[in-house]
C-alpha cells in the first residue's frame, strides 16, 4: 500500500494564506501607521450634502433677562435699539419673554434668572450706518462703551445691554464695502421700498407692505 506524501508547496501556499488571512484581521501596525500619516496629509474630501439638506439661513437667536426685568428689557431693546417687537405665538405667551424683528431674522427675549451674563463671551452683533450716532446713544442711555479689537473693514464697539448681555456695534468701512442694495435708502418712500424689494426677493414686498414707514426712517 503506497500512501501518499504531503505536498510541501501546498502546505507553503495554505500558510502563506492563513498568515494572509490572519494579518488581515489583526493588521500590521508599520502599514496601519503609514496609513494614517497619509491620511493627516491628505484628508478625505467632506461628504457631499443634498441641497434638500442644507442648511438654509439664521431663523433666530435667543438672549435672556431676569425675569423681573422684562418690561426693562422691552423698553431698551424697543425703545432704545428700535427694535419692533411681533406678536409670539399663542402657544408661548405665558413662558413670559417677547420677541422683535430684525431684518429676516427674530431675536427671542427669553426670562431666566440665576444667570451671571457678565460672565460669558457669548454676544450679538449689530451691523449699524453710523457708528458715531449709535456710540451717543448708548452712551446716553447709560452703557459703558468699550473698544473692540480692529478687523478688516470694519469698525466697531462693545457694550452690555443693563441685564449684562454682551452686544457688539459693527459698521462697514468704505474699503469693506457695504451689503446694502442700492435701491435701499433710509429716507425713501414705503412704497419704493415695497417695489425695490419685491424685484431682489418676491417675499420681500409683501413684508415691507405690512410695516410702518417709520420703521424704515433713521432711528
Amino acid at each position: 500500500m503506497i500512501v501518499p506524501l504531503p505536498c510541501r508547496s501546498v502546505s507553503r501556499r495554505a500558510k502563506s494564506v492563513n498568515e494572509q488571512r490572519a494579518g488581515d484581521f489583526q493588521g500590521n501596525s508599520s502599514e496601519e501607521e503609514a496609513h494614517s500619516r497619509a491620511l493627516s496629509r491628505h484628508p478625505a474630501p467632506p461628504i457631499p450634502i443634498p441641497i434638500a439638506t442644507l442648511i438654509l439661513r439664521l431663523h433666530h437667536v435667543q438672549i435672556t433677562v431676569p425675569a423681573d426685568d422684562e418690561e426693562a428689557a422691552r423698553q431698551f431693546y424697543c425703545g432704545r435699539l428700535g427694535l419692533v417687537e411681533s406678536v409670539k405665538p399663542a402657544s408661548l405667551a405665558g413662558r413670559g419673554g417677547f420677541w422683535v424683528e430684525l431684518g429676516e431674522q427674530q431675536i427671542h427675549v427669553s426670562t431666566e434668572d440665576g444667570v451671571n451674563r457678565m460672565a460669558t463671551k457669548a454676544h450679538l452683533a449689530y451691523e449699524v450706518a453710523d457708528l458715531v450716532v449709535w456710540r451717543e446713544r448708548l452712551v446716553a442711555a447709560g452703557c459703558t462703551i468699550l473698544e473692540s479689537i480692529p478687523i478688516p473693514g470694519y469698525d466697531r464697539f462693545e457694550t452690555r445691554d443693563p441685564f449684562g448681555n454682551r452686544i457688539e456695534l459693527i459698521e462697514r468701512t468704505e474699503k469693506g464695502g457695504s451689503r446694502r442694495p442700492a435701491c435701499f435708502h433710509q429716507d425713501m418712500p414705503l412704497g419704493s421700498i415695497t417695489s425695490a424689494s419685491a424685484r431682489l426677493r418676491p417675499d420681500w414686498g409683501c413684508r415691507a407692505a405690512r410695516r410702518s414707514s417709520c420703521r424704515w426712517r433713521a432711528l
